[in-house]
C-alpha cells in the first residue's frame, strides 16, 4: 500500500500530569533503511531543532514554549547494531534515588523522625526508591559506587546566558496610617518580599564587573517622583497584594527599586566557572518549605525538608556497544506496597522511574555569533497612529541580544551588528556545519504603558562561509505574514585563528601573494629609485644645455 500506515512521533513537555506543549514527527522522516542512505528519511540519525507547540489554543503564536534540538533514529529491532553509526558523545545510563529529611520546629535537627514520605523516593517522592532496589539491565553492568551528584539546573541563575545584567534591591519602609515613615526591619528584599541584603552590602560576583558606578534609584515604573510606590496589608498578610503611585493617608508600607547594572568580564570566565562549582557543596542537600515546593541550594528559616540526589552510573558492555540502550525499557523499578499500588502505576506509565541516559562529551566546540541586522519591510502597525516602534530580540540557543527602537515607523533600518562572543555546542564540527542550531528573530512594538506587542517572528539559519550575503527572511505572525527581514549570521568557530579581511582583497588573493607580485624587494626599489633619478638628472642637465645655448656648454 502507498499509505504511510505508521504513527507519528509525539514529542509533549509535562508540568506535573499536564501536558503543556508537543511536536509531532511523522515517523517516515526519520525511519532507518539497511539499503541506502537514500532510502531512509530524510532526517533520519540527523541533528535538528524543533519548535514546541501549544496543545489546545493554537492562538498563542507570540510565545514558543520550548526549542530543543534532538537526534532520532527509528528503525526495526533487527537494526538495532547500526544505531551506533549515528551517535555522538559517550552514553551513560545514571540509576537515581533521593534521600529525603525533615525538620521538626521545636528539635531543629535534620533527620527522619517525623517524615511522611520514604526515606530514599523518586523525584515525586511516591515511590520507593532505596539504593539495594536497583539491578543492572542485560547488556549493562554498574561502573563505581553510589555517589551524590546536585540537580545542575539548581546552579543556573537569573543572569545565566547575559552579557550585561541588572542587579535590584527594593528598600522598604512602613507607618502607622497617617504617620511616620520609618526603615522595616528587612529594609531591603527582592521583589516577592525575601530578605535580601542591603544594597551597598552587595558585591560583583565572580566573572563580572560593574557597569554602574553607584546605585540609582528605578524611575522608569509606575512610582512618584522619587521612586516609591505604596501599598497597604490586611492581616494575616505580611505585604502589600498591590502597589500604586500615588501616596493615601491609608497606605501603612512603600518601597522603591534600587538598579545597578553588572557586566560581564570575559578575563574572569574562569573564576565564575570554579566559583559554580564550588557552590555545589560538599553535601549536596536541596531545601524547601514544604514537599512538592520549589528547591534550592541555600539554606532559609523557613525550610523544613531537604533532599539530596544519589546517582550511580552504569556503562554498556563492549560487546553491546550504543545499541544497548534499547534495553533498558522497564529495567528499573520501584519498591511498592499495597496501599500504593494504583499511584505507582500511574506513575510508571509516565515513565517515571525509567533510568536517565545521558549523552556524555569530553568538550563543546566554542562558536562567535555575528548577528548582521540592517532592515525590515512591510511590517504590521500596532499603534493608534497606524505606525509601530519596533525592534528585535535574537536568540541563538540559551542566549539573547536586542536591537535598538526604530521609533514611529513601518519599514526600519537598524543597521546594527549583534555580537554573540563565546557560544559552546557539543556537537561535532563538521555535523554544525550542516545541521547549525537555528536563530529565532522575534519582533516587537514598544510601548510606553503596558507591554510591548508582539509583531512576529521569523527563523534564520546561520552561515559557516565568510562575509555572508543580506538576505530577506519572511516574517511570520501566527498563520499570515507580518512582512520581511533583511539580515545575515555569520557563525565562526573560535579555535580557528582569527584572520582579519581586508575588503576588496579576496579578488587578488592573499596578501603574500600580493605583496608578491605587485611590491618588489627592497633592493630592487633601492636601485629602481637611483636609475630613475639618475635618468632624470641626465634629462635636466640636457635641457638646461639646449636653452642656455653654446655659452653655457661651453662653460
Amino acid at each position: 500500500q502507498p499509505q504511510n500506515s505508521l504513527p507519528d512521533i509525539v514529542i509533549w513537555m509535562l508540568q506535573g500530569n499536564r501536558r503543556t506543549a508537543y511536536h509531532r514527527i511523522p515517523a517516515h522522516e526519520v525511519l532507518y533503511s539497511r539499503r541506502s542512505p537514500l532510502s531512509s528519511g530524510k532526517n533520519c540519525g540527523t541533528l535538528q531543532t524543533i519548535f514546541l507547540k501549544h496543545p489546545r489554543n493554537e492562538s498563542k503564536f507570540d510565545k514558543i514554549p520550548a526549542q530543543l534540538r534532538v537526534r532520532i533514529w527509528f528503525g526495526m529491532a533487527a537494526d538495532n547494531k547500526e544505531f551506533k553509526e549515528f551517535t555522538e558523545g559517550k552514553l551513560s545510563v545514571f540509576a537515581e534515588t533521593y534521600e529525603n529529611q525533615t525538620k521538626l520546629a521545636l528539635v531543629g535537627n535534620w533527620g527522619t523522625t517525623g517524615l511522611t514520605y520514604p526515606k530514599y523516593t523518586d523525584v515525586t517522592g511516591k515511590i520507593k526508591l532505596p539504593k539495594d532496589s536497583f539491578q543492572s539491565s542485560p547488556g549493562w553492568s554498574w561502573a563505581g559506587d553510589w555517589f551524590i551528584c546536585p540537580e545542575k539546573t539548581l546552579l543556573y541563575d537569573v543572569d545565566a546566558g547575559h552579557m550585561t545584567f541588572v542587579e535590584e534591591a527594593f528598600e522598604n519602609q512602613v507607618r502607622l496610617p497617617g504617620g511616620q515613615w520609618i526603615q522595616m526591619t528587612e529594609a531591603y528584599t527582592d521583589i516577592n518580599g525575601e530578605k535580601v541584603l542591603a544594597k551597598d552590602d552587595i558585591e560583583c560576583p565572580g566573572g563580572w564587573k560593574w557597569e554602574d558606578v553607584e546605585w540609582s534609584t528605578d524611575l522608569n515604573r509606575a512610582v512618584d517622583e522619587q521612586g516609591w510606590e505604596y501599598g497597604f496589608t490586611i492581616p494575616p498578610d505580611r505585604k502589600p497584594k498591590s502597589w500604586s503611585p500615588a501616596e493615601k493617608m491609608y497606605h501603612t508600607n512603600r518601597r522603591r527599586r534600587w538598579v545597578r547594572m553588572r557586566r560581564r568580564d570575559f578575563q574572569q570566565v574562569e573564576t565564575l566557572r570554579k566559583a559554580k562549582a564550588d557552590d555545589l557543596g560538599t553535601e549536596g542537600w536541596e531545601y524547601a518549605s514544604l514537599f512538592g515546593w520549589k528547591f534550592h541550594l541555600k539554606q532559609r528559616k523557613t525550610d523544613a525538608f531537604r533532599r539530596r540526589r544519589w546517582r550511580r552510573r552504569m556503562e554498556p558492555l563492549q560487546k553491546a556497544g550504543p545499541s544497548a540502550v534499547f534495553a533498558l525499557e522497564g529495567a528499573l523499578g520501584g519498591v511498592t506496597d499495597g496501599k500504593s499500588e494504583e499511584k505507582s502505576s500511574s506513575t510508571l506509565n509516565l515513565g517515571v522511574n525509567t533510568p536517565t541516559v545521558s549523552c556524555i562529551f569530553d568538550h563543546g566546540t566554542s562558536y562567535h555569533l555575528r548577528c548582521y541586522l540592517y532592515q525590515a519591510r512591510d511590517l504590521i502597525a500596532l499603534d493608534k497612529d497606524s505606525f509601530s516602534d519596533p525592534y528585535a530580540i535574537v536568540s541563538f540557543l540559551h542566549q539573547s541580544q536586542a536591537t535598538v527602537t526604530i521609533k514611529g515607523t513601518l519599514n526600519p533600518t537598524w543597521d546594527q551588528t549583534l555580537i554573540f562572543y563565546e557560544v559552546e555546542i557539543f556537537s561535532g564540527p563538521s555535523i554544525t556545519a550542516n545541521n547549525p542550531p537555528n536563530i529565532v528573530v522575534e519582533l516587537y512594538d514598544q510601548d510606553t504603558y503596558g507591554a510591548d506587542e508582539f509583531m512576529g517572528r521569523c527563523i534564520c539559519r546561520p552561515s559557516l562561509e565568510p562575509s555572508p550575503r543580506l538576505a530577506w527572511y519572511p516574517v511570520r505572525r501566527g498563520p499570515r505574514n507580518a512582512g520581511e527581514l533583511l539580515a545575515a549570521f555569520e557563525l565562526i568557530p573560535r579555535e580557528k585563528r582569527t584572520v582579519h579581511r581586508i575588503p576588496g582583497l579576496q579578488e587578488f588573493g592573499t596578501l603574500k601573494e600580493v605583496r608578491a607580485k605587485y611590491v618588489p624587494p627592497i633592493g630592487s626599489l633601492c636601485s629602481t629609485v637611483l636609475s630613475h633619478l639618475a635618468r632624470r638628472w641626465a634629462w635636466l642637465g640636457w635641457e638646461l644645455g639646449r636653452k642656455l645655448g653654446p655659452w653655457t656648454s661651453g662653460e
